[in-house]
């Protein structure tokens, strides 16, 4: 059971067409570093209901509880402009379909790179 992630504040405007990297750090019910052991850090980029982006992260430190996330500018380019985002993290459990919710991040999209 997890209790609580140091999620980092992201930009408050992330552009369609560049590259956006997100580490996490995250604490079990103890307060203990979640140990990503038998887990997969997920993270899907939402607008409205629509689901635009999703990424397995990479485990930084499995016992340490981090993990990072990388989005290409190509998968931010159909983000599209000036919207509202939510981006929406999660341990995905490699052996069931029980996963473990991390937590969501609220961002908004610029004008795109030309």
């Amino acid at each position: 059971m997890l209790t609580f992630a140091y999620l980092p504040e992201i930009p408050t405007v992330v552009r369609p067409g560049a590259a956006l990297d997100v580490s996490i750090h995250v604490h079990d019910l103890n307060a203990n570093n979640f140990n990503w052991t038998g887990y997969t850090p997920k993270a899907s980029i939402k607008a409205g209901e629509d689901i635009l982006a999703t990424v397995s992260g990479t485990v930084v430190s499995a016992g340490g509880g981090t993990a990072s996330f990388a989005w290409t500018s190509a998968q931010t380019a159909l983000l599209g402009e000036l919207l509202f985002c939510e981006m929406q993290i999660w341990a995905d459990n490699n052996s069931s379909t029980e996963n473990l919710q991390i937590g969501n991040l609220t961002f908004q999209t610029g004008e795109a790179i030309p």
